[in-house]
C-alpha cells in the first residue's frame, strides 16, 4: 500500500511538471535567489540589489505561467506552441526585472503587489476565459482553495518535523546545525514543496467541474456561522456610526474606508461561498440576504466616497488613496450589478479586480501618474502661493516663509521623493539634483537620504531669506562642513555576530558605534563593570579632523588609533569598486599599547567622505577589547 502511495506521488508529481513546468521552474529559481539572499554578508563586496528585483520577478512569474498553463491547456494548445508562449511571457518578465535599478521606491513595490494580486485573481478565471460555465468557476476556485490550505498545512507540518529533527541533530548527536539551515529548509519547503504539491492538485477536467454538485458541509458550517455573522456585526457597527455622524454633523474620519473596504470584502467572500446553494429551498434566507447585503453597502459605500474625497481635496492623491478611490468605484459597480443583473455571473468579481490592478499599474491613469501630477500640483501650489515660483521654475525668498507654508512645502517634497524618485521633484529644478546632492554609489542606497538633502537644499537655498551653505555632513565641535567629492567605505568582509574572536590577554570585550545620532557628543562614556561594588569607566570620541579613535580613562590616560594612517595603507589594495574596501577581520584589527590598558580594535566598518581638501570619518562600528595593567 506504500508503495502504491508512493508511486502515486512520483506520477501526481511528474504530471503537474509536465502541466506547469515554467511555473514550478521560476519557483525554483526564486528558491535559489532566497539562498543567495539570506547568505550575503552586509558588509560584503559588490551590488546585490539584484537578487531582490529577481525575487520579486519570481514571485510575479509562479502565477503568470500557471493562468497561460491553464488557458493553452483548456483550448488544447500544443505542446511546441505552449513553450513558445511561455518563453515570449518569459521575456516580459525579463522586461520588467531589468525596469528596476537598484533602487525601491514605494511606487515601485505597490505596483508589485498590486500586479501579484492581479495575477492571482487572473488564476481563479484564467481555464473559464469565453466560458459560461458559472458552476464549474466555482467549483475550480473551491477546489484550488481547499487545496491551498492542504498544502499550507501539509508544509507547515513537514517544516516543523524536519527542524526538529535538525534540532536533534544538533543538541543531541553534535553535529552543529547553523541557524540559515532553517531558513533554507522553509524556503525549500514553501518555495518549491508547497508549489509543486498545490499544482499536482489542481482539477484538470473542467467538464466534470460544471456538472459537479459537491459542497462541503464544512464550508457551509464555516460561513453560515462564522463569516455571516461578523458581516452582520460590521453592519451594524457602521450604520451606528453613520448615525452618528448625522446626530453631529460631522465627516467621517479618514480610517472609515477601510473599515468599509473590510466589510465589503468579507461580506462578497461569504456570498461567493454560499453561491452554490443559496438557491435551494432550505437556504432561501441566503438568498434574501445576498440581495439586501448589496443593498446595504450602497450607503456605505456612499460613507467611503466622503471620506476619502474629503482626504484628497486636503492633501491631494497619493497611491493609498488612489486605490481606496479606485476600490469604492470597484465596490458601486459590483453592488449596482448584483442589485441591478438577472444573471449575476460571480466571475465578473475576479475579472473586473484583474483589469483595474492591471490597468492602475501602467498608464497616464495609473497610481504613480496621478499621485506624482496630484502632489506636484500641490507643491506648486503651494510655492506659487508665497511667490517661490518664476519660469515654472523655484525662486528664492526675499521675506520670512510662515512655518506652516514651509512645512507643507517640505512634507510634499519628501512624500515625492520618498515614494517616486528625484526624477518627480527635478523639474522644479534649473540645477540636475543628482549631481547637486551626489549619490552613495552603493546600489541599495536609501531614498530617505535623497528626501533629507533635498529638504536641506530647499531649506537653505530657496526658504531662507540669506542663502546658507549647503552641507549634508552634520555639525559638530571639531569639524567643520566638507563640499564632498567622494566616500570611501571600509567593511570587515569576514566579521559577523557569530564570529569567535580570540579575548586571551583581555579584561573586556564591548562594541562602539559612532553613528549619525551621537555625534553631537564629544565622548561617548563606557562603564565596565568590574564586580557589584566597583567599575572602571572609559570614554571614547571620533575626532573628525585629525581622524583618530581616541579612549581615555577617568584620570587623562588615552589610547589613540592613527585612522588616517590605516586608510592610506589600505587604499592601494585591490578591490572590486574603486572606493569599496572589503577587507579581513586580521586586517582590520588594529593594536595599540597605552601607559594604563591596552587594546585591540576591530573596524567592522567605516565610512570616509573625501574632500579637495580634507577627508573627515563620518561613520564607524567596532569592536574593541581591552585589558588593564
Amino acid at each position: 500500500m506504500k508503495l502504491q502511495s508512493l508511486e502515486q506521488l512520483i506520477k501526481n508529481s511528474l504530471q503537474a511538471f509536465i502541466r506547469f513546468p515554467f511555473a514550478i521552474l521560476i519557483s525554483a529559481l526564486g528558491v535559489f535567489f532566497a539562498f543567495k539572499l539570506i547568505n550575503i554578508d552586509s558588509f560584503g563586496k559588490g551590488n546585490n540589489d539584484y537578487l531582490f528585483e529577481a525575487l520579486m520577478t519570481c514571485a510575479l512569474g509562479l502565477p503568470l505561467f500557471i493562468s497561460i498553463s491553464l488557458i493553452m491547456e483548456r483550448r488544447m494548445v500544443g505542446a511546441a506552441v505552449k513553450i513558445v508562449v511561455q518563453a515570449i511571457f518569459s521575456g516580459v518578465l525579463y522586461l520588467y526585472f531589468i525596469t528596476y535599478k537598484g533602487h525601491y521606491l514605494t511606487d515601485d513595490l505597490v505596483r508589485f503587489w498590486v500586479l501579484n494580486a492581479g495575477l492571482h485573481f487572473l488564476v481563479s478565471f484564467s481555464p473559464f476565459i469565453g466560458k459560461k460555465e458559472i458552476n464549474g468557476f466555482w467549483q475550480f476556485n473551491k477546489t484550488l482553495f481547499l487545496r491551498s490550505l492542504l498544502s499550507g498545512i501539509y508544509t507547515s507540518v513537514l517544516f516543523l518535523g524536519l527542524a526538529l529533527a535538525l534540532l536533534a541533530i544538533d543538541k543531541l548527536l553534535g553535529f552543529h546545525i547553523p541557524e540559515k539551515n532553517y531558513l533554507r529548509l522553509w524556503l525549500v519547503l514553501v518555495g518549491l514543496f508547497n508549489t509543486w504539491f498545490f499544482l499536482s492538485g489542481v482539477p484538470k477536467d473542467f467538464d466534470e467541474l460544471n456538472e459537479s454538485e459537491n459542497y462541503p458541509k464544512g464550508l457551509k458550517i464555516f460561513t453560515q456561522f462564522v463569516l455571516l455573522p461578523l458581516v452582520s456585526i460590521y453592519l451594524i457597527i457602521l450604520y451606528i456610526y453613520i448615525g452618528k455622524i448625522i446626530v453631529k454633523n460631522t465627516l467621517p474620519h479618514g480610517w472609515t474606508s477601510m473599515l468599509v473596504i473590510c466589510f465589503g470584502t468579507v461580506g462578497i467572500l461569504s456570498l461567493l461561498l454560499i453561491h452554490p446553494i443559496k438557491e435551494q429551498e432550505e437556504n432561501r434566507w441566503m438568498k434574501i440576504y445576498s440581495k439586501w447585503f448589496y443593498l446595504a453597502l450602497l450607503p456605505l459605500i456612499c460613507l467611503m466616497f466622503i471620506s476619502i474625497i474629503k482626504r484628497i481635496h486636503d492633501y491631494g492623491v497619493t497611491e493609498d488613496r488612489y486605490y481606496v478611490l479606485l476600490l469604492a468605484c470597484w465596490l458601486t459597480f459590483i453592488a449596482a450589478y448584483f442589485n441591478i443583473s438577472k444573471i449575476k455571473n460571480i466571475k465578473l468579481i475576479p475579472i473586473s479586480l484583474t483589469v483595474i490592478a492591471f490597468a492602475s499599474c501602467y498608464g497616464p491613469w495609473s497610481a504613480k501618474q496621478i499621485a506624482v501630477h496630484s502632489q506636484y500640483g500641490r507643491l506648486v501650489t503651494e510655492l506659487n502661493k508665497i511667490h517661490l515660483m518664476k519660469d515654472e521654475k523655484i525662486i528664492k525668498t526675499n521675506k520670512p516663509v510662515k512655518d506652516i507654508d514651509e512645512e507643507n512645502i517640505l512634507s510634499v517634497s519628501e512624500y515625492l521623493v520618498n515614494t517616486h524618485g528625484l526624477n518627480a521633484i527635478q523639474p522644479l529644478f534649473k540645477e540636475n539634483l543628482d549631481s547637486l546632492i551626489g549619490k552613495n554609489s552603493r546600489g541599495s542606497y536609501s531614498r530617505y537620504m535623497d528626501s533629507w538633502k533635498v529638504k536641506e537644499i530647499l531649506q537653505k537655498r530657496y526658504l531662507s531669506e540669506v542663502e546658507q551653505e549647503i552641507s549634508f555632513e552634520p555639525e559638530t565641535a571639531d569639524s567643520s562642513p566638507v563640499d564632498v567629492k567622494k566616500r570611501l567605505y571600509f567593511y570587515a568582509s569576514n566579521y559577523s555576530a557569530n564570529n569567535i574572536l580570540l579575548v586571551k590577554g583581555y579584561d573586556f570585550i564591548f562594541d562602539y558605534n559612532d553613528y549619525n545620532s551621537n555625534w553631537n557628543s564629544t565622548k561617548n562614556k563606557i562603564s565596565l563593570q568590574i564586580d557589584s561594588t566597583s567599575n572602571i569607566t572609559i570614554y571614547a570620541s571620533v575626532n573628525r579632523k585629525k581622524m583618530t579613535l581616541d579612549f581615555t580613562d577617568s584620570i587623562e590616560n588615552k589610547c589613540s588609533f592613527d585612522l588616517k594612517t590605516f586608510i592610506e595603507m589600505n587604499r592601494n589594495k585591490d578591490t572590486q569598486s574603486e572606493n569599496s574596501y572589503s577587507l579581513s577581520v586580521d586586517e582590520m584589527t588594529l593594536r595599540n599599547e597605552c601607559t594604563t590598558f591596552n587594546m585591540k580594535v576591530i573596524i567592522k566598518s567605516m565610512n570616509i567622505a573625501i574632500s579637495d581638501s580634507s577627508s573627515k570619518i563620518e561613520n564607524l562600528t567596532i569592536t574593541a577589547l581591552i585589558h588593564f595593567k
